[in-house]
């Protein structure tokens, strides 16, 4: 390939100020955004209501264990319902406690007393920690009780006292992501979903400058290949360097674990941005229209998180999800980053994904073909001037 494509492809780069925002600051200022948003990776200190109906020593220790928690913020005390509701309602508290009348004297005389919480599930991620905090300290509170009972009774030695209140024990030992942390959990897939998106955004404008300047049959000229070739690897290039970025942010910088090889992630990524860009020249060819391409590849590539099966299995999906899904480069790319950074899967254990990669092959084809195609047509729709930056 001549040097004169490539500085060709450059210069359109330079000479177009939205192509060049979007492989220089944008995806840069996309990434920062997540990281920070994301960036305290546990959630704590949620804010809860408290309603104590019992007003005991006893129910006061609860509520202190309740505030000791590291997810849970006891940040009010209420003495009626209907204050505790409305605050509810308009999110100044995500759940509410109620400690039932008399609990310490249930408790006392053998009863079962019923803590009532309530937890605001509307945000799945801070319903979820709340609801296992609020599960977790009721029930160590309920062993410390029991113990204490039994120790005054029959079993004055500690270890006897809390195998008689707990007779089964558990450990629970978190795989992959020991800390629990929901950046390390979302925002390895948040990534790879947004810097798809970019990857096709970037080529339609690329591609709708070339159209807007002279038409695609005189991009494409005697050479159609050449042409597409060097834009690609102009353009694919710099999506390499995005990739090996972000990966370098969460699993060098940031120190996430690491468990399998460089090699095999960044080969993934290189298929990935073929396959990309392979399904971006493709909707453009077909469609031949800016704003049409941008529509027709925010429908495609959008709802991309949603479909990696990263926030709901993939294994739960429906026949027409699970189809949508394999028609995303970066559902399979998805697959190979997780298995290499959490399990250390084999080249063998990635083969699946890496040809399901390969059948992109068809799409990149089909791109060959159709700029054939419109070299050989001889004329080439033209979108009025500034079109594309308008659907941008």
């Amino acid at each position: 390939m001549k040097n004169s494509v490539l500085a060709r492809e450059i210069r359109h780069i330079f000479a177009d100020p939205w192509l060049l925002s979007l492989v220089s600051w944008v995806p840069l200022v996309i990434f920062l955004l997540m990281w920070l948003i994301f960036t305290n990776g546990v959630v704590a200190n949620i804010p809860v209501g408290v309603i104590d109906q019992d007003n005991s020593a006893m129910s006061r220790q609860l509520i202190r264990k309740f505030d000791a928690n590291q997810a849970i913020l006891v940040a009010r005390n209420y003495t009626n319902f209907r204050a505790a509701e409305k605050d509810l309602l308009t999110g100044k508290i995500y759940g509410l406690i109620v400690v039932p009348v008399e609990m310490s004297r249930d408790v006392i005389t053998g009863k079962t007393p019923q803590v009532t919480a309530f937890v605001n599930n509307q945000f799945l991620l801070m319903g979820k920690v709340l609801k296992s905090a609020i599960m977790s300290v009721e029930s160590s509170y309920s062993v410390r009780i029991e113990t204490s009972k039994n120790m005054g009774k029959s079993n004055p030695v500690f270890s006897l006292a809390l195998s008689a209140a707990s007779p089964i024990g558990s450990q629970v030992t978190p795989m992959f992501n020991r800390n629990r942390d929901y950046a390390q959990f979302l925002l390895a897939a948040i990534f790879p979903a947004i810097w798809q998106v970019v990857m096709v955004v970037t080529c339609i404008i690329s591609l709708a400058g070339e159209q807007r300047l002279g038409g695609l049959t005189r991009w494409l000229g005697g050479s159609p290949a050449k042409s597409i070739m060097g834009k690609m690897l102009v353009l694919g290039s710099v999506f390499f360097l995005q990739g090996i970025s972000f990966l370098n942010v969460m699993y060098v910088m940031a120190g996430w674990p690491m468990h399998g090889k460089w090699s095999i992630l960044l080969a993934a990524q290189l298929m990935t941005i073929l396959a990309s860009m392979s399904v971006a020249f493709m909707i453009f060819f077909v469609v031949k229209d800016a704003s049409r391409s941008l529509s027709v590849a925010a429908s495609y590539v959008g709802p991309a998180l949603a479909f990696m099966g990263v926030t709901f299995p993939a294994t739960d999906m429906n026949l027409p999800a699970r189809i949508w899904r394999s028609l995303l480069p970066v559902s399979h790319y998805i697959d190979i980053q997780f298995g290499q950074v959490n399990y250390g899967c084999s080249l063998a254990t990635a083969r699946p994904y890496f040809m399901a990669l390969s059948a992109f092959i068809i799409p990149a084809v089909i791109v060959f073909l159709l700029g054939s195609k419109i070299a050989g047509a001889g004329t080439s729709p033209a979108s009025p001037p500034g079109r594309s930056e308008a659907a941008l």
